[in-house]
């Protein structure tokens, strides 16, 4: 696995794409890359699947396009517990957090 993780998702469909399916989720397992950029957490989709199969390509590729973490920026108390973090990496299968050293 390297440096993915494999995690359960379930995603809202409620703006994807052209899609409007609103209310709708799609649930699966879903293969993933983290890091800390610039002190921003960044969440990509490497690979996904639903009910033991692998979903549609075009619709992978729209997943693949989005950081999954964008959105917590914007939330005060989910930001600043990132902002303790020097880096945030994915090795061997396992999230390694590095606290940023105190001054």
């Amino acid at each position: 696995m390297g440096n993915r993780i494999r995690a359960k998702v379930s995603v809202p469909l409620d703006n994807f794409g052209p899609l409007k399916l609103k209310g709708r989720y799609l649930n699966g397992v879903g293969t993933f890359k983290a890091s800390l950029e610039n002190g921003v957490l960044v969440v990509t989709l490497d690979d996904l699947e639903a009910k033991g199969k692998p979903v549609p390509a075009p619709m992978l590729a729209q997943f693949k396009k989005q950081n999954l973490a964008q959105d917590i920026q914007g939330k005060p108390n989910a930001a600043a517990t990132i902002a303790k973090f020097e880096s945030i990496r994915i090795k061997d299968g396992a999230v390694i957090l590095k606290n940023k050293v105190k001054e």
